[in-house]
């Protein structure tokens, strides 16, 4: 494999992780960092521009690349084989900015935008733009994390290859966002008044970053061999008992919105064969709930895989850039993580 040059595009918390990340592995240098004007921000994200990449990633020393907002130009001046991806953005502005790294030649590897993990059942549009733009420049894409892209597809997907039997598959996942920036905490309704998160989940101003439908069930069903009729949604917000801080210094207030359940199920013959429970909590550990990740295959013999511990943060980050080799290998085209083999950590 030839040497990984990288541009980080999106210097938020998963931005950074990625820059610390790929600092310590000699394999990877990189060249240049990216990070646009964040509508949910306003001028904070502007900050950023025109600093060293390793202050604004918190390596605590400068690194020697200047953080830019403007990504023609440095795409055009870093040669970078790769961009590690991480905006948060609604889909049309996700697939410009991919497919403006593909033009310039770059493989690319996003976290931002969970439809396009598995585009084939549903969004197949964008993915289809997408996937014709890097087998014509030559490159590949791939977008993944660690749910979408791993824990909740990818794993059952894997242990349904033991299973002699599947009648249906139960996935849960509780995940603390608090190590997130404001761009998903926003966009997830998180401060606001039960009232006011209806209505912005009504008009679209939030919940936007989780769509009607479900990559997670698409792979699993079109893994298995399931042909299913549809996928529901069901959306529940979670208020807090007591005031709470993220890791960002967003605060909200007792009784606001501190968290959403977003229930999905895929549908044959009037059943709902495969049921996804995706809960978005902020300090969940404050109101009593554990994190962790679970995956209940009911068949011919019963699978209960429990996951706890998981860092969701480091591991959506930490699977990103532990793809790397895997993608700089692969065939040009929009790839899924179905398509490669295993991403293991290298040194």
């Amino acid at each position: 494999m030839e040497k990984v040059r990288a541009i980080v595009y999106g210097i938020g918390a998963m931005g950074s992780g990625m820059v610390r990340l790929m600092l310590a592995k000699d394999w990877i240098e990189i060249v240049g960092g990216i990070n646009r004007a964040h509508p949910d921000l306003k001028d904070k994200s502007k900050v950023k521009v025109g600093k060293d990449l390793g202050e604004v990633a918190g390596v605590g020393r400068k690194i020697g690349v200047i953080v830019s907002d403007n990504p023609d130009d440095v795409l055009a001046k870093a040669k970078a084989n790769l961009v590690l991806h991480a905006t948060s953005s609604p889909l049309s502005e996700v697939e410009a900015q991919i497919i403006n790294c593909v033009e310039a030649g770059c493989n690319v590897i996003s976290i931002a935008e969970v439809r396009l993990v598995y585009p084939w059942v549903h969004n197949s549009e964008s993915g289809q733009r997408i996937d014709e733009a890097a087998k014509k420049n030559g490159v590949t894409v791939l977008f993944t994390g660690i749910n979408p892209g791993f824990m909740m597809d990818l794993v059952p997907i894997m242990f349904t290859g033991v299973c002699a039997s599947v009648r249906k598959i139960t996935l849960w996942r509780l995940l603390d966002i608090s190590p997130y920036g404001s761009g998903v905490l926003n966009n997830l309704g998180v401060g606001l008044s039960v009232s006011e998160f209806e209505k912005g989940l009504a008009d679209g101003s939030i919940g936007w970053i989780l769509p009607l439908t479900c990559p997670q069930i698409d792979m699993i069903g079109d893994a298995i061999g399931w042909k299913l009729d549809e996928t529901k949604r069901i959306v529940k917000p979670i208020t807090s008992n007591k005031p709470k801080k993220t890791s960002y210094g967003v605060e909200i207030g007792a009784g606001k919105v501190c968290g959403v359940k977003w229930s999905y199920f895929g549908i044959k013959g009037g059943e709902a064969l495969i049921t996804f429970d995706w809960i978005h909590m902020l300090h969940p550990k404050e109101e009593g709930l554990e994190p962790e990740d679970r995956c209940f295959i009911e068949g011919e013999s019963d699978i209960d895989l429990v996951v706890k511990k998981l860092d969701s943060g480091v591991g959506t980050y930490a699977h990103a850039v532990n793809t790397i080799p895997q993608v700089m290998q692969a065939r040009p085209g929009l790839l899924t993580v179905r398509e490669l083999p295993v991403a293991a950590v290298l040194p």
